[in-house]
């Protein structure tokens, strides 16, 4: 379902700052190695809604219109030392063909970065 040019940014940041991957490739390369890296056993969505909406003006952070669907749930993140829920808002954006070609995040990492020891958008 991803375009060719998706655009996937991560949370932590602004608009400006925050890390954003571009490109089917590089979307798919990060979340195959993820789970090696982020010691994260396994991630499941918990009382989730979604809304789809057709945006007529651009405007706020991702400056797109049509088609998107806004998601807000709990995810439940198994660590090997324990588990924690988060509460997550995404935002996925689709393009004529009804690719996605934006995935936008919104939760506060900071539980994760404390579970794991590190934060895997680090530069380093």
């Amino acid at each position: 379902m991803l375009a060719d040019d998706v655009e996937f940014w991560f949370p932590d940041g602004d608009n400006n700052t925050r890390t954003k991957l571009v490109g089917k490739k590089a979307v798919i390369d990060w979340w195959k190695n993820w789970k090696a890296t982020s010691g994260i056993k396994s991630m499941t969505m918990e009382e989730a809604t979604f809304l789809g909406v057709n945006v007529l003006k651009a405007t706020g952070g991702i400056k797109l219109t049509g088609n998107i669907v806004y998601s807000f749930f709990s995810n439940k993140v198994v660590f090997a030392s324990g588990s924690t829920a988060i509460r997550m808002n995404f935002i996925c954006h689709f393009n004529a063909n009804k690719k996605i070609d934006r995935y936008v995040c919104y939760y506060d990492r900071s539980l994760i970065i404390k579970a794991m020891g590190k934060d895997l958008l680090q530069k380093k």
